[in-house]
């Protein structure tokens, strides 16, 4: 079951613009729908990245990357889904999970500074 998590009213104007705009385009509104017109990183292939790095392949986790690296993501959205996921996923021990959120916040307040490339969201993942 999926934690619930506070929408702000702007936030919740977005996701209900979101919804329409899902169903309208789709007729159905499914998670793979959502992604599609969304247009943000795949939560699952995101949390498999990091997944696949936790267990020490890093070849595996950063060909992940690179996969959605190349689907043209802002990078914006890739460190905030990164973050997002680290914060999210379960299974992880409390140190663990705070390890990673403090090393997901170092990579979204260089990203909010606009000094942000590939090679920096490659350092944190590695």
């Amino acid at each position: 079951m999926e934690a619930l998590v506070y929408i702000a009213d702007g936030d919740m104007r977005n996701a209900v613009n979101n919804l329409q705009a899902i169903h309208i385009s789709t007729g159905l509104v499914s998670k793979e729908h959502v992604f599609e017109v969304c247009d943000v990183p795949s939560r699952d292939q995101t949390e498999a990245m990091l997944r696949q790095l936790l267990r020490g392949d890093l070849d595996g986790g950063l060909e992940v990357f690179e996969s959605l690296w190349n689907l043209h993501y802002c990078v914006h959205d890739l460190v905030v889904y990164i973050a997002r996921t680290c914060e999210r996923m379960e299974g992880l021990g409390l140190d663990l999970r705070m390890e990673l959120m403090v090393l997901a916040s170092h990579l979204k307040m260089s990203e909010a500074e606009g000094i942000m490339s590939k090679t920096q969201i490659l350092g944190f993942l590695a």
